[in-house]
């Protein structure tokens, strides 16, 4: 679980204290407040997976001048990006395991200029 940790810290750039894992099998669904972790270990159990890393950002959308985050939101912010922005964001999309779907990845990998700069 450490090197999953680690790895998972270095590819997005940030801090261990961003970085959540747990043990699903030992996992009890939690109070409201842990809506995230309580989907996160619904998601793994139905996959039968037994632990899970993954990254606890908060948003900055907003704080940055932006909307409300909406997929539609996020996909016209990273359609006016200059050619190499848009090159970091997709590379970051491509980076993460196939099996992450966001809503915000299924509708990136329908937009034409999402898919033919992957290739």
């Amino acid at each position: 679980m450490n090197d999953a940790v680690s790895d998972l810290r270095i590819r997005e750039g940030t801090t261990l204290k961003n970085i959540r894992h747990m043990d699903v099998r030992a996992q009890a669904p939690g109070p409201k407040q842990n809506e995230p972790e309580n989907a996160i270990v619904a998601w793994a159990r139905a996959k039968k997976i037994d632990s899970v890393v993954w990254t606890a950002l908060t948003s900055n959308f907003r704080e940055c001048g932006r909307p409300a985050f909406s997929v539609a939101a996020a996909i016209a912010y990273l359609q006016n990006l200059d050619p190499a922005g848009k090159a970091k964001a997709a590379e970051y999309v491509w980076r993460a395991p196939s099996f992450v779907k966001t809503d915000l990845r299924v509708a990136l990998e329908k937009e034409p200029w999402f898919s033919e700069a992957k290739a």
